[in-house]
């Protein structure tokens, strides 16, 4: 079997599709009046699981034993790659990404099926059968478009091409699987809504059934987005940490519908409203993930993200135009089900707001989709139109604006209708808040270095250039406003929960801390106070992303022993290296005999005291030296990052080039993201039943939390090459001691806490 391996990994892929699609007609049938054949179906989906886990272990092995028979392996790895980055191999290109994909999606679907034993029946087959038809397509587009097995022409070579150097890098170990989980997430709800649709059983049932699932592939989202910023901002060393990449843009757009189903469907679940609505948007998200993916693969956009060029995407295109025939047909055929008899009955009521806010967001994102494939669509008149960043923006700052304006506004409204009196008590805090921190800060921001106007230049001629340049001014003024608004409302919410709660343990003669209060009022309703934590995220987001307006972004070239001020800094340059070979490098790097690095090592000041030292490098690699990679160094604090790139480096006067950025309050977006996915986590977390709770729950339950703490201590100890600190041990150990933490070793620990319990105990039973 070994000596045939990639006619053998391509016989796995064959035989995954073969029990797809024997899953897929038995779930059919089952669903068709014969529901003996339900046990056939939920067995045929753990062996098309079973069969994708084999699968990739095979090009997992093929990677490690360095099988160069294999095309996918020769091109992505070398004998030299260490083991780490051999795994990140496996989807570090197009052929492999999509097995990866289809890995991740065995988990959900042996997850789904698991957990569906004994739950809703009438579902289940149809449940299946389009997870079944997701695996089809997948194996499919590899058995004819891109097979990882596929053996190489002219035989085994001695050795492989080498992973691309910008994705050895150790944001690209856990960002792309975190995305895709994200991505991959999403089929499981529309796997519901089609069922939904198909059995015409429309009410509650089945949104109930997909509100943690949804949730966990939100939060997947949003990790993996965080991360794709903290890669660009560490790896690409252009300053920032979000370009608006096509292939970034088509990453967050599914992020704006689930957020926004997230929200509409607690309407539904209270008012029995929306159900049209909801399946629209799930549909569109899954949708998205699918248009994500074909803009990642099909090579019709240009993007340092995006995978080399390739005819898979007439196949994606076929499987889009399947997703909107199949969903549309459903949804028109039963149309009178989805009609429902309840409205909104005010403007001033809650769910008015939530349904203003889905606008906003979708709006949002319809901009996005626009902006990023108009480039392609202008071909079609052959007058090829380029949008930038500077584009998006100043349009996304205005939609952005009325997004968060709305995040604040619709907890203060009350369900079907808010009467004027509680209206104005609902308003009195936030609405004094947002004033005082506005005049605060125009009063003191410019002597604080944070000024609340930033003069624009205007982007277009008259009224509507005039417009857009007097809200970029005003921005940060605004948006910081904003934030003091969004955060009194949270403040409020909370603190009206917690008097309730104390005023009914005096009825009962009891007493309750306020601490007591807080936490027995999020046990209660995990899901609504989840919900303001993630706001709060939110804030500390559009905080960091404010700080964009006092960054300063300089250039220049130095000589060792010249000085460079930035702001309230100073930048001495002492002298450049190249490594290995220098005695002042350290041993990693004297060891490291797979590329060249030249440092340059920079000395920076404050107040003339010696705070920091940086030392920004060109990395080049021998086996593709046309492909240097830009290694930023950095020093980070809560209210600015000093970040330097090297640019060029003589190496007989040493005289160098520079890229210098203050780059402010970026840290603020890391601790949103934190607080963010804290909140998703709290509002995912499971109610337990502890009587139900036996011997071996206890064990898988410390067995999730050994492994997810595992995995914490794992991610915070990955070595990173943005931080190239001076050479003597001691400035070395100090430089990583003062070192954050990766933003995703949190997020990532506290998610494995959620799933260690959530395996380790049954829910109780709300039915």
């Amino acid at each position: 079997m070994w000596q045939s391996l990639p006619e053998f990994g391509t016989g796995v892929l064959y035989a995954i599709l073969v029990t797809a699609a024997y899953t897929f007609a038995v779930g059919l049938a089952a669903g068709r009046g014969q529901p003996r054949l339900l046990r056939s179906a939920r067995l045929g989906a753990y062996a098309t699981a079973g069969l994708t886990l084999f699968a990739i272990a095979l090009l997992a092995y093929a990677f490690i034993t360095h099988d160069f028979r294999i095309r996918y392996v020769a091109r992505y790895s070398d004998r030299s790659m260490p083991k780490s980055y051999l795994f990140t191999a496996l989807w570090g290109g197009q052929d492999g990404s999509l097995l990866w994909w289809l890995f991740l999606l065995s988990g959900y679907t042996t997850a789904c099926v698991v957990w569906l034993r004994g739950r809703y029946r009438h579902l289940q087959p149809y449940v299946i059968a389009t997870l079944m038809a997701i695996f089809a397509f997948f194996v499919v587009l590899m058995l004819f478009a891109a097979n990882p097995f596929e053996a190489t022409i002219a035989g085994a070579r001695a050795d492989g091409e080498g992973l691309n150097p910008l994705l050895q890098n150790y944001w690209m170990i856990i960002h792309p699987p975190s995305l895709y989980t994200g991505f991959v997430g999403c089929s499981v709800p529309f796997a519901f809504c089609i069922a939904a649709l198909a059995t015409g059983r429309l009410d509650n049932e089945w949104i109930v059934a997909v509100r943690k699932w949804m949730l966990f592939a939100f939060l997947f989202l949003s990790i993996g987005n965080a991360l794709g910023m903290a890669w660009a901002y560490e790896e690409l060393g252009w300053g920032g940490y979000w370009a608006w990449d096509p292939v970034e843009n088509a990453a967050c757009l599914p992020w704006f519908s689930a957020a926004a189903y997230v929200h509409s469907t607690m309407i539904q679940e209270r008012r029995n409203m929306l159900k049209g609505w909801n399946v629209f948007l799930i549909c569109l998200t899954f949708f998205l993930t699918i248009f994500g993916t074909f803009l990642t693969r099909a090579g019709i956009i240009s993007s340092v993200h995006a995978f080399a060029q390739s005819d898979i995407g007439k196949y994606f295109v076929g499987f889009m135009g399947l997703i909107v025939a199949v969903s549309l047909g459903l949804a028109i055929w039963r149309l009178p089900a989805l009609r429902g008899k309840a409205q909104i009955e005010s403007v001033a009521s809650r769910e008015a707001m939530f349904v203003v806010n889905n606008w906003a967001l979708l709006g949002g994102a319809t901009f996005i989709l626009i902006a990023t494939m108009f480039p392609k669509i202008s071909e079609l008149w052959d007058d090829k139109v380029t949008v930038g960043p500077p584009f998006f923006n100043r349009w996304m700052a205005p939609i952005g604006l009325v997004i968060f304006a709305l995040m604040g506004l619709a907890p203060l409204f009350g369900w079907r209708k808010t009467s004027p009196e509680g209206l104005k008590k609902a308003f009195v805090f936030p609405v004094a808040a947002f004033v005082t921190m506005f005049v605060l800060h125009v009063a003191f921001g410019r002597s604080l270095g944070y000024p609340a106007f930033v003069e624009k230049d205007a982007f277009y001629p008259g009224i509507v250039g005039l417009v857009l340049q007097k809200v970029g001014s005003a921005l940060p003024g605004i948006t910081v406003a904003l934030a003091a608004f969004n955060v009194s409302v949270v403040i409020q919410e909370f603190s009206r929960g917690i008097r309730a709660r104390q005023r009914s343990a005096e009825k009962r003669k009891e007493s309750e801390s306020t601490l007591v209060a807080l936490l027995r009022l999020v046990d209660k309703n995990r899901r609504r106070y989840g919900g303001y934590i993630v706001h709060l995220g939110v804030c500390a987001m559009f905080v960091g992303f404010t700080g964009g307006a006092w960054a300063l972004d300089r250039e220049t070239a130095m000589t060792p022993g010249q000085s460079y001020h930035l702001g309230k800094y100073e930048l001495r340059y002492e002298g450049s290296r190249m490594c290995p070979g220098n005695p002042k490098c350290s041993p990693e790097e004297q060891a490291d005999l797979s590329k060249r690095m030249i440092f340059a090592d920079l000395t920076l000041l404050q107040a003339g005291k010696v705070v920091g030292h940086l030392s920004p490098a060109k990395f080049i690699y021998h086996r593709q030296p046309e492909s240097p990679t830009t290694e930023v160094s950095m020093r980070r604090a809560l209210a600015e990052d000093v970040y330097t790139v090297v640019g060029t480096v003589d190496p007989q006067t040493k005289r160098a080039t520079f890229q210098f950025h203050l780059n402010t309050l970026v840290s603020w977006i890391w601790l949103g993201v934190m607080i963010l996915v804290s909140g998703t986590l709290i509002s995912l977390w499971p109610e337990l039943s502890f009587r139900e709770a036996g011997a071996w729950s206890y064990l898988r339950a410390s067995a999730g939390v050994a492994t997810s703490l595992m995995l914490t201590v794992w991610l915070c100890v990955l070595p990173t090459n943005a931080y190239a600190a001076p050479r003597p041990r001691a400035a070395i150990a100090l430089s990583h001691a003062m070192r954050p933490l990766p933003t995703g070793a949190f997020g990532a620990g506290a998610a494995g806490l959620g799933l260690g319990a959530l395996v380790a105990f049954r829910r109780r039973r709300s039915r």
